[in-house]
């Protein structure tokens, strides 16, 4: 009797932890996505399927044969952000190279916003080292501790090559790291206050001394040129705003 009483525990036991885990994730995923409860590359370790669309220079989606859909990073580089200069050029880069093509994807980790951060294969080929080898991306340094000892020198190396052939992002003589540019546009500390704020029109009577930067007036705004080459001008809220248009930020004498 005893033994019988025992074995139905168990079952019953059994049975709740079952219904536990089903119900644990009370954020239903989107149709056909990967649900973002992933905490480790231990619950994924590759990835196989199709690229269904490229987000920018180094993030792409991938639909696998069981219609999952996977956001992806690619591990150990860094892709100019889309409003960057060589943005858009970076993007379509990774997509002629990829688009509508299978690809094998070793997973690393994933990271806060639940992508998927790896190297990416296409038939046998590293598609982060070819992105560094034609200049559409920087080797992201800040990840490179997760890297082998090997792959770390090549990533390094072909940076390298590509910044002494000026391809791609190197043609420009000052280009702007990604990671800095995304450190420059967040809001100043202190910077609390979102509403509209009434921007006036500067006037510079003044001749600048030299080696300062002149304000331009535009549409009431006074641009600024950083010490990187950026153009941008701060917003109500007193974040810094990049514009492409560099012409409106008159180079230091």
């Amino acid at each position: 009797m005893f033994g019988r009483w025992t074995a139905v525990f168990l079952i019953l036991l059994a049975a709740l932890t079952y219904i536990s885990a089903q119900t644990t994730d009370t954020k239903p995923a989107a149709p056909g996505e990967a649900k973002p409860s992933v905490k480790s590359a231990d619950d994924v370790e590759l990835i196989e399927g199709k690229v269904t669309f490229v987000t920018d220079g180094d993030q792409f989606r991938v639909r696998t044969s069981d219609g999952k859909v996977f956001p992806i990073r690619i591990h150990g580089i860094d892709a100019p952000e889309q409003d960057q200069d060589y943005g858009v050029k970076s993007r379509k880069r990774l997509e002629d190279q990829i688009l509508e093509k299978e690809v094998k994807v070793v997973v690393q980790r994933v990271d806060s916003e639940g992508r998927y951060v790896g190297t990416v294969f296409l038939n046998g080929q590293d598609v982060g080292l070819r992105l560094l080898e034609n200049g559409s991306a920087w080797h992201y340094k800040r990840a490179s501790g997760e890297q082998s000892s090997d792959v770390r020198a090549r990533y390094a190396k072909a940076e390298l090559k590509a910044r002494e052939n000026r391809s791609g992002l190197w043609s420009d003589p000052i280009p702007i790291p990604p990671w800095e540019y995304r450190d420059e546009t967040e809001p100043s500390p202190g910077a609390t206050d979102k509403k509209s704020a009434v921007v006036p029109l500067v006037t510079n009577t003044q001749p600048a001394a030299q080696g300062d930067q002149k304000p331009t007036a535009v549409e009431g705004r006074v641009y600024t040129l950083g010490p990187r080459g950026g153009c941008y001008y701060l917003n109500s809220s007193g974040s810094k705003v990049y514009v492409k248009d560099k012409s409106l930020c008159q180079k230091p004498q």
